[in-house]
């Protein structure tokens, strides 16, 4: 049983919806049409199941994002999700979006060495990923906020893997 998180741009990716190369959309296809063949499993937030989910819970971001029709939504709603092929790790939420597990903060810093907190909407993969007893990798397509977090990524040792840049952390 192979552990995934997949950031919800590499779903997006995959079903042809994001602006990226056709080489990424690609890598997209690639892993989604893996988790078949791997015996996957999905690493998800406890709080998408509650009653009043958070709005940027994992399942209510996918949620508004995959289409019906889309390889994405047949994918992950018709085949993973239904077969139960997901496990669930309990997260907090405040206002921002998920709270990182303990001290731990992660910033994004800009070309011009100004820094700014890791985007809220992000923290949940974070999360997911520091809270797992097997800490499996964080997939991610389009999304330049892993890179401009490199730095603090590396030193908590949370595993990006980059689809379309090549450049996985650390």
């Amino acid at each position: 049983m192979t552990k995934y998180i997949i950031d919800t741009n590499v779903w997006i990716a995959a079903s042809g919806k994001a602006l990226c190369s056709v080489e990424c959309e690609e890598a997209c296809l690639e892993l989604l049409s893996s988790l078949r063949e791997f015996g996957a499993v999905l690493i998800l937030d406890q709080a998408s199941f509650g009653t009043d989910p958070p709005g940027n819970s994992v399942l209510q971001e996918l949620n508004n994002n995959l289409h019906e029709g889309d390889y994405a939504f047949e994918l992950f709603w018709k085949e993973l999700f239904h077969q139960g092929k997901y496990e669930l790790i309990q997260l907090q939420y405040n206002d921002a979006g998920a709270v990182l597990p303990g001290a731990m903060e992660i910033y994004q810093i800009e070309d011009d060495g100004s820094r700014y907190p890791f985007e809220p909407s992000d923290r949940k993969w974070i999360a997911l990923h520091v809270l797992d007893p097997d800490h499996p990798s964080i997939y991610n397509a389009t999304d330049s906020d892993w890179e401009k977090a490199r730095n603090d990524l590396v030193r908590y040792n949370i595993k990006v893997r980059q689809l379309c840049s090549g450049r996985d952390i650390p």
